[in-house]
């Protein structure tokens, strides 16, 4: 039986085109600090069924806190490898093996981000390093081509696709087919530009490359540069309308609702815009989206993790998506593809504080998209005694885990701690690596030293 926890129930505002520049009707404060609430049951579930990954997983040693992961076949092995990104290393791990391997060192002390797909064109996966702030400041996504089996260096010669001036190019690197030609492409955030610059770039890339040979941009200003929804936008790939070519999808949880350069106080309700693939080259920016949803309320920090992915089986894409909802209550809300203006939520998970990180994944086996959360270094409910906590739910999401009337969200069907005092789930991902049909939850964590680990755990 599924359990659940009551909390207030959040819609979305479905708004399509944004309302004209000046217009604040949007910033009126309808927080959640207003909203009618129904009571609440203490929110920490001690049936939770709860593994302590630090006895009963798989841990391979970093030298710098792991914040970002990826899984894919970059080594050619034949099954997929774990890596994981920190400020001074990414490390591969394989399920099975009891240490990881260093397949990469870095000295500028930049957050890195990995991402796994056959962006040459060769037939390979390779490995991507996002790299933002490295190189001086331009940032950079570093191309280590296939199969990747040991530690790689700069004499290695690896593709380098760069920033321009002194930004932070770089961020979250994804790899997906967004011109429908059948090549990986490859979309990479400047953290840094003015409206956040998205940039993709068409494959294959297989020779260095620069900003200047992006086919395409999106950002959150207007064209003249007289309006702007926020300048923090971060960019996904990910298939929601089920034609077989990746849409793009920006996000950005400080954004406003109201498209102007100063004005909207406190406003914050976040926003994600849709762009249906195949993308055309061009400049764009959010109010072009083909679908632009924002927060239900103000200051609902909406957006601050997604995750794109099929969790109901229908061939469409969905978004998994973190933020506030009414009364503060942090929680994921999943929209279902094809994602158009006017979406709301088919389920939402209770998770108790902000800052969440998600992913989706099989981790039961059951043929069914399992949802998985995690806060990094904080507890997911205040009165759980256990700390820091990676939490799943298992699916199918219907029927039983369709939108209570009643306002309640699901508690968590299984939960992961760690008993070493570590800054546990900075990051997280479920992915197949034994292509058995049975997920693997991987975590990424930081030790007090500024050291980190990767754990796996297979359920078996």
């Amino acid at each position: 039986m599924r359990k659940v926890l009551a909390v207030a129930f959040v819609l979305l505002c479905g708004c399509g085109k944004p309302v004209g520049e000046g217009d604040t009707a949007a910033c009126a404060d309808v927080s959640a600090d207003s909203a009618s609430v129904p009571a609440c049951p203490n929110l920490y579930d001690t049936a939770t069924p709860t593994v302590d990954i630090a006895v009963d997983g798989q841990r391979a040693a970093m030298a710098s806190g792991s914040r970002a992961l990826a899984a894919g076949d970059a080594a050619g092995a034949g099954t997929d490898q774990v890596y994981g990104a920190g400020r001074d290393d990414v490390v591969a791990v394989t399920a099975g093996m009891p240490d990881g391997i260093t397949v990469w060192q870095s000295a500028d002390s930049v957050w890195m981000t990995p991402a796994v797909g056959d962006i040459t064109g060769d037939g390979v996966p390779d490995l991507l390093i996002g790299a933002p702030g490295s190189d001086e400041g331009v940032g950079q996504v570093i191309v280590l081509a296939g199969p990747v089996t040991r530690l790689r260096t700069w004499d290695d010669n690896p593709i380098t696709v760069k920033g321009a001036d002194t930004t932070a190019f770089g961020s979250a690197p994804q790899v997906g087919d967004a011109t429908g030609d059948g090549a990986l492409d490859l979309l990479v955030t400047d953290g840094n530009a003015s409206g956040a610059l998205v940039s993709l770039f068409a494959g294959p890339v297989d020779v260095d490359t620069d900003l200047g040979a992006a086919v395409a941009t999106w950002s959150e200003d207007s064209p003249d540069g007289a309006s702007s929804y926020g300048s923090a936008a971060t960019g996904l790939l990910t298939d929601l309308d089920g034609d077989g070519i990746d849409d793009v999808v920006l996000f950005d949880a400080a954004s406003s609702s109201v498209p102007v350069r100063s004005g909207c106080d406190s406003d914050s309700p976040g926003a994600i815009g849709v762009f249906d693939g195949p993308a055309a080259g061009g400049s764009y920016w959010l109010g072009d989206a083909d679908a632009l949803l924002f927060g239900a309320v103000n200051r609902a920090f909406f957006g601050f993790s997604v995750t794109g992915g099929d969790v109901d089986g229908d061939g469409y894409g969905d978004l998994l998506v973190s933020g506030y909802g009414a009364n503060w209550h942090p929680e994921l809300q999943l929209l279902v593809g094809p994602i158009r203006a006017g979406a709301s939520p088919v389920a939402e998970f209770e998770v108790g504080v902000s800052g969440v990180v998600n992913s989706i994944g099989d981790l039961d086996g059951d043929g069914h998209a399992d949802v998985i959360a995690s806060a990094g270094d904080t507890a997911f409910d205040t009165g759980d005694p256990s700390g820091p906590e990676v939490d799943a739910w298992y699916g199918p999401f219907a029927g039983s885990y369709g939108v209570l009337p009643d306002g309640c969200t699901y508690a968590a069907d299984a939960r992961w701690v760690d008993s070493t005092g570590l800054s546990f789930g900075n990051a997280v991902l479920a992915a197949d690596l034994t292509h058995s049909g049975r997920g693997t939850l991987a975590v990424g964590s930081s030790a007090a030293d500024g050291t980190g680990v990767i754990d796996l755990w297979s359920g078996q």
